[in-house]
Order: structure tokens, then C-alpha cells, then sequence
């Protein structure tokens, strides 16, 4: 069974600057986080934990426009472990770690 959720919320609230915070996004997922306040002349940063139940990989996706195409992905897969992604187009050959 595969899911996608859109998790409609905002991250940047104040108490997850300092806290983790947590947001359950489904009965068996929980998405940990933390909003990394930027030293001088550093970018914003996340530091994320999605927990989910069972056996499964797991995905997230980051994007300027909300598109897939011309994004970038972090997937694990239980048995290889995690790596970043380019996802260059819609297809298996725009998928490029």
C-alpha cells in the first residue's frame, strides 16, 4: 500500500526552533522536527525523523515551485539504506542520486 501526504502545515513555528516537535501525519507515521536557527552567513536548515510502522521505504521531497520535476528527494529503503536525489523529470532516468 503506498501513501502520499501532503502535510498542509506550516514548519516554522517558534517552538520548533528550540524543541522538537512532532506532527503525526497518519496512524503509523510520525514526523519529528527541528527548525536549525542559521549562524551568520549560513542557510536555513531541518533536521527531520519520519517514523513509520511496518516495513516500508520512505520518501520525502523538497521543492521551490511544489513540481516533482526539478526537485530534490531523500529516500531510504530499509535495505539500502538512505541517499539524496535529483529528480531531473518523471521518469526512472530523471531520478539521479
Amino acid at each position: 500500500e503506498q501513501h502520499n501526504w501532503d502535510m498542509g502545515f506550516e514548519f516554522a513555528e517558534e517552538s520548533c526552533v528550540s524543541d522538537v516537535c512532532n506532527h503525526q501525519i497518519s496512524d503509523i507515521c510520525l514526523l519529528k522536527y527541528q527548525v536549525n536557527a542559521p549562524q551568520a552567513n549560513e542557510p536555513n536548515t531541518i533536521t527531520m525523523e519520519l517514523i513509520c510502522e511496518g516495513i516500508t521505504w520512505l520518501g520525502i521531497g523538497f521543492s521551490q515551485d511544489g513540481l516533482m520535476a526539478g526537485s530534490e528527494a531523500v529516500i531510504g529503503v530499509l535495505s539500502e539504506g538512505v541517499k539524496k536525489y535529483n529528480l531531473d523529470g518523471r521518469w526512472m532516468g530523471g531520478v539521479k542520486p
